[in-house]
């Protein structure tokens, strides 16, 4: 009995969590060193009333809830500040005898600063980072538009020199150059845009009724002549009978975009063909190349952003990494999806599927 008795002593007297036992009349039983930095006890407080003595917490109602708990043994747990302004969980348990009686209570109090500190530090910090995010996403976007604008100059202007007709061969292909270049930087300036609005999480989804036809050659439109100055064929196989689609028709186009733009940028001689196709469930968008190739192992790191594939072709090929993850976060968003079957040296097959008409909810 006394080794137990000293090592309750020794437990009392080492733990940081401050502890008052108090017996059925509210009278100091004893406590833990811990709670002299928050309760004015001496020594000789032990059997002294508990109302007697003064704290430093900012916890009015602490001689009330003691009260409480004595009266109905039902735990109360408040979280509250001191004068110095450290932060403190106090517990209010009733006090468990060995028969399994009622003799007393028990105040816990654990200083909570650290974890308050902390939980400051992270709001700071998320405050700041979304601030910046922000900031990254305003800057993209008046970037990308600044961009547009003198590159519409350009690609005017070379249409301009063309349409005049008094170039000769050599003249004229060094303008379709200057197209194809003017193409690639807009092609560009799009997956900057479209990065800025996935990344800012604001964007919205405007569906509307429309013929699926019209949207791959509207995409077709502004992808054809970045095909034909690398004397790439643009196919477009969309059938007689129009394809009913509803969804958003700036998302959609800019997939089809990104994926007929990433077709001619992969493929050097052959052709890019876009085929669609209406079903009971889904839309198909179906842009096939004759190009490198993709390895199956890279078939899903294509879709993350920035992500590329080591080698001479795509390095060559140039591009940001965004195009084809900005490609299938648009399709999802829309309810649908951006899928790929490809073979290094067979070309590839890029299918986005949105959902028809009848499925659409």
């Amino acid at each position: 009995l006394k080794r137990t008795n000293a090592d309750l002593q020794n437990l009392i007297e080492s733990t940081e969590i401050g502890t008052i036992f108090l017996d059925r009349s509210m009278r100091i039983r004893r406590f833990t060193p811990a709670v002299l930095s928050i309760f004015n006890f001496v020594a000789a407080d032990q059997g002294r009333a508990f109302a007697d003595i003064t704290h430093r917490l900012e916890y009015p109602e602490l001689l009330t809830d003691v009260t409480a708990v004595l009266a109905t043994r039902t735990r109360i747990e408040r979280e509250v500040s001191s004068e110095t302004g450290r932060a403190f969980i106090v517990r209010i348990n009733q006090y468990r005898s060995l028969d399994g009686g009622h003799d007393g209570v028990v105040l816990t109090c654990f200083d909570n600063t650290v974890q308050h500190e902390v939980e400051e530090q992270l709001r700071e910090a998320k405050v700041a980072a979304e601030s910046a995010n922000l900031a990254k996403g305003t800057f993209l976007s008046t970037l990308s538009h600044e961009f547009r604008t003198p590159l519409t100059a350009i690609l005017g202007y070379a249409e301009l020199l063309q349409l005049d007709g008094s170039l000769d061969p050599s003249q004229d292909q060094r303008v379709e150059r200057i197209k194809a270049g003017s193409w690639h930087l807009a092609a560009m300036i799009e997956d900057i845009l479209s990065f800025a609005k996935l990344d800012s999480g604001h964007e919205v989804v405007v569906p509307e009724p429309m013929d699926g036809r019209l949207l791959a050659r509207e995409a077709g439109a502004l992808v054809e002549p970045g095909a034909q100055a690398k004397g790439l064929a643009f196919v477009l196989d969309c059938g007689e009978a129009p394809v009913p689609l509803v969804t958003d028709h700036g998302k959609a186009r800019q997939i089809l975009v990104n994926l007929c733009g990433n077709a001619v940028k992969y493929t050097l001689e052959g052709e890019v063909r876009v085929r669609v196709q209406g079903g009971a469930d889904r839309v198909t968008f179906e842009v096939s190349d004759t190009g490198v190739g993709i390895a199956p192992e890279h078939h899903e790191h294509i879709f993350d952003r920035f992500w590329q594939v080591n080698g001479g072709s795509t390095r060559a090929a140039g591009g940001l990494g965004i195009g084809l993850a900005a490609a299938r976060e648009y399709a999802r968003l829309l309810g649908g999806d951006v899928e790929v079957h490809s073979e290094p040296g067979q070309g590839s097959r890029f299918c986005l599927w949105l959902p028809a008409p009848s499925s659409v909810r």
